[in-house]
């Protein structure tokens, strides 16, 4: 099998009907690793390069909610807010109810002086985790950023889910 780009994959990708990752013959599979390897960086505090790899993936294949999410939290921890929150925003337009990127976003928030903002993200994601019964660490995470953007901590937590 040749790995020669052939003129019917580059006619495709010219009108449209490829994205640039399937005109150079990747598939899911190196998008997974990608994903994996911008992770276990951005786990080990080596931020620039994880920053790099999820570029990379949001090149490779546009709207990847996955990539913009990590994007966001190298940008945030490289200390660029601004970027960080359009990241999480990017992400929210692929994944709505991503409980992760509300959190995040409205971590953000908070850190930019925007409580009221942020206690907008965190409702949407309350709401999420009550109808999903999401991951407990995310909802404590949740809790303690409502805390904070109600300025004295919240009683009461989620709705029982019965």
């Amino acid at each position: 099998m040749s790995r020669r780009l052939s003129r019917r994959r580059l006619g495709r990708w010219l009108r449209g009907e490829l994205d640039q990752a399937s005109l150079l013959g990747l598939g899911v599979e190196a998008r997974a690793d990608l994903l994996w390897q911008a992770y276990r960086r951005l786990e080990a505090g080596q931020v620039a390069q994880a920053e790099r790899l999820y570029q990379l993936i949001d090149t490779l294949w546009p709207g990847d909610a996955s990539a913009r999410l990590g994007l966001g939290a190298c940008r945030q921890a490289l200390g660029d807010l601004a970027g960080a929150e359009a990241a999480y925003g990017l992400a929210l337009t692929d994944r709505p109810d991503d409980a992760y990127a509300l959190a995040n976003r409205a971590e953000v928030r908070l850190l930019t002086s925007r409580p009221e903002a942020a206690r907008a993200d965190l409702e949407a994601a309350r709401a999420w985790l009550a109808r999903a019964d999401g991951p407990a660490d995310l909802r404590e995470r949740v809790e303690a950023l409502w805390a904070l953007a109600d300025g004295e901590g919240s009683p009461g937590g989620f709705p029982d889910a019965r």
